[in-house]
């Protein structure tokens, strides 16, 4: 029997355009014999609606073809339906930095057609995050202090193109400023100021950052990268060496394994919660092993 798949599509314009990954996935899929429905979305958050909303029985997958914005609403929006369903998600990357595809090793839509006909899910860990009293499923990171203010950069220099998270990651070097709070990393306290917090479930952040070398998406932990005090000149190493990895090795990055972390600020602070701006401190995350199924 002919395998069945909805498709979810983000239209917004890309490099190639969407639209283009959009029909050569359409036609990989197609030409495996597989049916596929399309569902275009229309704004922000409509993947999460649909991935909770949407009839999905009958279906072999929900795949998604967008950036991890597009794959964190859809995600979501499967661990929130009233009724619990276990259907694997299929990702096809067309964003900007496309960091959970990298950690899996799906660079192009051709892999990912083929990992998606292949049908072979792999369970994968999710991280909860309750923000100021609101739920987010993460399948890639959490960020805060320079790491929430990185994401924000970038979202306003997205005519750079990907460079933009690199230009981003300069302008805080610059800017970055410590913010005083009291983080916990599986019951261990630390109240002190910091300048970086990443709290990443996947290896990649950003365009090609590989901010968590460490990191194994099924290993039912999220890795804690923190920087406390650096001078500019250090935080500028940090930068240049983020893209290889080699960043762990200074002295100023603590590097965490942990199941469960919380961060606690004087007053509401921002998060980048998948390469999204979503709630804000207190925050409180913790590993779900094996929450979604994806085939990859």
């Amino acid at each position: 029997m002919a395998k069945r798949f909805l498709l979810i599509a983000n239209p917004a314009s890309g490099s190639p355009p969407r639209a283009t990954l959009r029909d050569q996935a359409l036609a990989g899929l197609r030409a495996a014999g597989a049916q596929v429905d399309l569902q275009v979305t229309l704004s922000a958050g409509h993947s999460f609606e649909i991935a909770r909303e949407h009839e999905l029985a009958g279906y072999d997958a929900l795949c998604v073809l967008g950036g991890d914005g597009t794959m964190h609403e859809a995600v979501s929006g499967l661990l929130q339906r009233p009724q619990p369903l276990h259907i694997p998600a299929g990702l096809i990357p067309a964003g900007t930095g496309n960091s959970l595809g990298l950690s899996l090793g799906i660079t192009d839509v051709a892999e990912a057609v083929r990992r998606i006909v292949a049908g072979k899910p792999r369970a994968v860990d999710v991280v909860r995050a309750t923000a100021a009293g609101e739920t987010h499923f993460c399948l890639n990171l959490i960020g805060w202090a320079a790491g929430q203010a990185i994401n924000a950069t970038a979202e306003r220099l997205r005519w750079l193109g990907a460079t933009r998270y690199a230009a981003a990651a300069l302008w805080q070097v610059l800017s970055a400023r410590p913010r005083r709070a009291k983080i916990v990393l599986d019951g261990a306290v630390h109240e002190d100021e910091f300048l970086l917090v990443l709290a990443c479930n996947s290896k990649y952040v950003g365009s090609r950052m590989l901010a968590a070398p460490r990191a194994a998406i099924d290993d039912g932990l999220v890795d804690v990268v923190i920087v406390r005090r650096a001078s500019r000149l250090r935080m500028l190493s940090l930068v240049q060496r983020v893209h290889d990895g080699s960043h762990v090795e200074m002295p100023e990055v603590e590097y965490h394994q942990v199941r469960s972390l919380n961060i606690e600020t004087a007053s509401p602070e921002p998060l980048n919660v998948d390469g999204e701006m979503k709630g804000t401190t207190p925050l409180a995350a913790e590993v779900l092993p094996g929450a979604i199924q994806l085939l990859a």
